[in-house]
């Protein structure tokens, strides 16, 4: 794919990515991303994600809802904010996890017992890999989904660069 360059956005390595694992797990939508948060993002999935819905759900994740990918606008799509990484081609949103035997799971929804223990497993197990991590919680904006990024910040002092709330 054609390097994104859109004014003060852009993504010097896009990729677009409509499937994980040879097509075991469609995406919604099309997520037009940088190569590095993609290959993060596939790890987070086959590393973490994958074995946790086996081990506490006895399914396997067939489906992702892609919220936003690539896009250029200010964080929170508030004007005059600074550029969101989604500008940058760093960020994902996820709203929900289809699967097998459970249909979809939806971050932000009702959810009791094992969908429960999953989607808090899957945000803390994000958590490592991604600089930021944002859901239900964090703020009224990220009220329905999970929001991963790779934001590079100053490694110093006790958060050692990550933002995870």
């Amino acid at each position: 794919m054609a390097k994104v360059d859109e004014g003060a956005c852009g993504i010097e390595q896009p990729v677009a990515v409509v499937s994980l694992g040879n097509g075991a797990i469609d995406f919604t939508t099309k997520a037009i991303i940088e190569c590095n948060l993609a290959e993060t993002f596939a790890n987070w999935i086959q590393d973490e994600v994958q074995p946790e819905a086996r081990k506490i759900l006895g399914g396997e994740v067939t489906g992702l809802r892609i919220a936003a990918s690539y896009t250029c606008r200010p964080r929170n799509n508030v004007a005059g904010a600074k550029l969101s990484e989604h500008g940058k081609g760093n960020a994902i949103d996820i709203a929900a996890f289809n699967v097998s035997g459970h249909g979809w799971i939806t971050v932000g929804g009702a959810h009791k017992g094992d969908e429960a223990r999953f989607l808090k497993q899957m945000r803390g197990a994000a958590c490592d890999p991604f600089t930021t991590v944002l859901g239900p919680g964090s703020d009224a904006y990220h009220s329905d989904h999970f929001h991963l990024d790779l934001a590079q910040r100053r490694k110093g002092g006790p958060s050692k660069g990550l933002y995870c709330k």
